[in-house]
């Protein structure tokens, strides 16, 4: 029983693996297929929109407490 539970977690894991590895390349093709047939067309020479940050607070599409710095900020010189 305990042999047979192993060999078959195991080939699930290896399969699973496998899947993965090569699925992943495929599924993310296909996407960009679809964001090519069904996205927003540009016009020729036109560079593209930046995707909407609506989901963020600060509107940037950063979380604003995700930006990192360059060290501490100063005060401009008057």
């Amino acid at each position: 029983m305990r042999r047979a539970l192993g060999i078959s977690v195991f080939s699930g894991m290896l399969g699973v693996t496998l899947f993965g590895i090569f699925l992943t390349p495929v599924f993310y093709h296909v996407q960009e297929k679809f964001a090519l047939l069904f996205g927003t067309p540009v016009a020729p020479g036109a560079e593209p929109k930046e995707r909407s940050g609506a989901a963020h607070p600060n509107g940037d599409g950063v979380a604003a407490d995700s930006v990192a710095t360059n060290g501490p900020t100063q005060a401009p010189k008057t």
